[in-house]
């Protein structure tokens, strides 16, 4: 069991609804017994594909992942001897991620092996390069590891390693002089951090 996810999850939605960030309403937590395949699925589904092109969405997942069929989320209900079945693929997430019409999407993965929904046509730097510093619109995914690495949880903090260093960019220790949060600030704060606890 990951004990810290829950407060992972709970931070980041206070953090979000905070009026720092100004996201509005629509945040959704799913844990414990309610995060089964079909509940997140749907609500998944749901948050991607209705929605407008003047939406920026923020999208925060924490649990276990597998390197079972090229990639998969599990969830509460997930069964071992059916994980085809009983799991969530990641590339269904990131195709929904693609699909969305959604002006902008920031999605942010804390979980083992969660570098295998990055298995796309654009890597995140393409992306910044391409739309996101340009326009300010695009679609990003940062992942806690690689497709072949785990993930891990803070030794003396409540949360996932990379949750933690997320939590502190967020509350600005990845802004700018203007105190503004660009992604590709959180994204380099949280890669150094992460890059140099590893080196500890």
């Amino acid at each position: 069991a990951l004990d810290k996810v829950i407060v992972d999850v709970m931070a980041i939605g206070n953090i979000l609804s905070s009026s720092r960030l100004g996201y509005e309403k629509n945040l959704q937590a799913i844990t414990g017994k309610d995060a089964t395949v079909l509940k997140i699925t749907n609500e998944l589904e749901d948050f991607l594909t209705n929605c407008n092109q003047n939406d920026i969405l923020f999208l925060y997942w924490a649990g276990h992942g597998s390197s079972n069929n090229d990639g998969c989320f599990i969830t509460y209900d997930t069964e071992c001897s059916c994980m085809t079945h009983t799991t969530i693929p990641m590339n269904a997430v990131r195709q929904l991620i693609e699909n969305s019409p959604a002006k902008a999407i920031i999605s942010l993965f804390d979980c083992c092996y969660s570098g295998a929904i990055t298995r796309a046509e654009h890597t995140f730097h393409d992306l910044v390069a391409r739309e996101l510093k340009v326009t300010g619109e695009g679609k990003v995914i940062i992942t806690a590891c690689t497709e072949f690495q785990v993930a891990y949880e803070m030794e003396m903090e409540p949360h996932g390693r990379f949750t933690y260093y997320l939590i502190e960019g967020l509350k600005g220790a990845a802004a700018d002089p203007k105190g503004n949060i660009p992604i590709t600030g959180l994204y380099q704060y949280v890669a150094e951090k992460m890059k140099s606890h590893s080196e500890i």
